[in-house]
């Protein structure tokens, strides 16, 4: 594929995250990323049930795969449809990140070589046509959701100590998070640990996975803490016994807290990589209420360890993962230079470091409700470490936003006993 023609075809929309990802979710089934949106009809805007979300508990991974929703999908991509109706759902976010930002998931995800990968690995209707590579990424979560954590944006669905504090606010604050019923993430919750509710299913799954094992390339676990998800250790047990983990790397969405050397030897030992995403906002104190209740120092040396191990044995990667909302940017340039220090956090050719999450919800902790004043202090030092952040930053700010904030900060420190004030003074005057 020459440079011209990984051009056009990134020019029509294609995208990797179709082709070599299978993901779900809680409330969505199968997804082919977690940006993707819920389809509806462009006259009526509801939903649209052509293209359904299969419940993992109901349909086989490869059926969903190879069936008519992901395929569709393909084939658009492949031939550049950018005016499919599907796509121009399924896809909008990475759409308006694009044209605000100039950049997107999609963007990074598909590179000119994983791309070539693709075209090899599919004809043109979006069927696999070649099974001697291995190019499929699975993304699943059958696991539950526990989290030992209540990270100040999480989604109520997605963590259960998240969603047990969201529980002891304000109906206010409950309002201003979320725009659904709690009820409905409690159920969420208890649908995703799919052995509590089916044992056949969820050995279904992990039989499945192991008979199409030979196109699998990686598997990323993310929660919850996956630490706490312990049924996931059955299917990478699975792996190991069919002789295939020597070929497949492992990406880990993790806060660290109880990720240890100890507990992952065996694993990081058996697989031909461990890819770490350390999920943090901040340095001590900050990561500490963000990511409340861290503990930073205990947290630190997991980190060490694990990279030191990394290093002794040649093979893994730990590297931070970080999400801008209007609190952690206050201290984004200390974090990212803390993170260059310790060799999670590398700059690109530009100067930049990469910057994957956005965070759309809740809508108040978006980097533009702060105070003009505040923007004004930080934006050049935002500017110098992300591009795409310094405009979600110099955004218009919603009206009543940052009121709102400081409504929910006052009710979180109430509920747990901390105080937002001490650890962002720059804020307390506003």
């Amino acid at each position: 594929m020459t440079q011209e023609e990984y051009d056009q075809l990134m020019a029509g929309g294609f995208c990797a995250y179709p082709f070599n990802n299978i993901r779900n979710t809680s409330t969505r089934g199968y997804i082919p990323c977690c940006w993707s949106r819920k389809i509806k009809d462009p006259i009526t805007g509801k939903k649209d049930e052509t293209y359904r979300r299969d419940p993992v508990n109901a349909t086989p991974i490869k059926g969903w795969f190879d069936g008519d929703y992901q395929t569709h999908i393909r084939r658009a991509m492949l031939v550049g449809d950018v005016d499919d109706s599907l796509l121009g759902f399924m896809c909008s976010r990475c759409k308006e990140r694009e044209i605000g930002t100039g950049t997107s998931p999609r963007l990074m995800k598909t590179t000119k070589k994983r791309a070539e990968l693709i075209i090899s690995s599919f004809d043109d209707t979006g069927k696999i046509k070649n099974r001697n590579h291995r190019f499929l990424s699975l993304q699943l979560n059958i696991w539950g959701l526990p989290c030992n954590l209540e990270c100040i944006g999480c989604n109520p669905g997605d963590s259960t100590t998240r969603y047990n504090r969201v529980k002891s606010l304000s109906v206010e604050t409950v309002g201003m998070l979320v725009n659904k019923e709690l009820s409905f993430f409690e159920k969420s919750l208890d649908l995703v640990d799919i052995k509590k509710r089916d044992k056949n299913q969820f050995y279904n799954i992990i039989e499945e996975i192991v008979d199409n094992i030979d196109i699998v390339s990686h598997i990323s676990l993310c929660g919850g803490e996956p630490m706490l998800m312990t049924n996931h250790f059955e299917l990478l047990d699975a792996i190991i016994a069919s002789g295939h983990a020597k070929h497949i790397s492992l990406d880990y969405v993790s806060n660290m807290t109880l990720f240890t050397l100890k507990k992952m030897k065996k694993y990081i030992d058996a697989f031909k990589s461990i890819d770490i995403q350390w999920s943090i906002d901040g340095i001590g104190s900050v990561n500490n209420y963000l990511r409340y209740p861290t503990n930073w120092d205990s947290t630190l040396e997991n980190v060490r360890l694990i990279r030191e191990y990394f290093s002794s044995i040649g093979k893994g990667i730990l590297r931070a993962t970080f999400t801008p909302s209007n609190l952690s940017i206050l201290s984004m340039k200390e974090t990212f230079e803390f993170l260059e220090s310790e060799g999670l956090k590398v700059r690109d050719v530009n100067g930049q470091f990469e910057v994957y999450n956005r965070l759309e919800n809740p809508k108040i902790l978006r980097p533009n409700n702060l105070p003009v004043a505040i923007k004004n202090k930080i934006k050049n030092d935002i500017r110098s470490i992300n591009e795409s952040v310094y405009y979600d930053l110099i955004e218009e700010s919603g009206i009543g936003k940052w009121e709102e904030l400081k409504s929910y900060l006052d009710d979180l420190d109430a509920s747990r006993g901390t105080s937002w004030r001490d650890i962002f003074p720059l804020l307390a005057n506003y």
